[in-house]
């Protein structure tokens, strides 16, 4: 996906699969590494930001 032009997906992703645990196991600290609320919210503001704006930063096809 990075080759494509969508940068930051890797990171993204990586953030979705926290939460996605973390919509399993809340605050459990054995299987997440999320301590507090904020920055639960902080992912979800991040994973939603880059959903909005990918489309805006992927190349137009040739």
């Amino acid at each position: 996906m990075e080759a494509l032009g969508l940068k930051g997906v890797e990171y993204v992703t990586r953030i979705a699969l926290s939460l996605h645990r973390f919509a399993y196991n809340g605050f459990d600290p054995n299987f997440v590494e999320y301590i507090d609320v904020e920055e639960v919210e902080s992912d979800v503001r991040r994973v939603v930001g880059f959903v909005k704006e990918a489309p805006r930063t992927l190349s137009p096809p040739p």
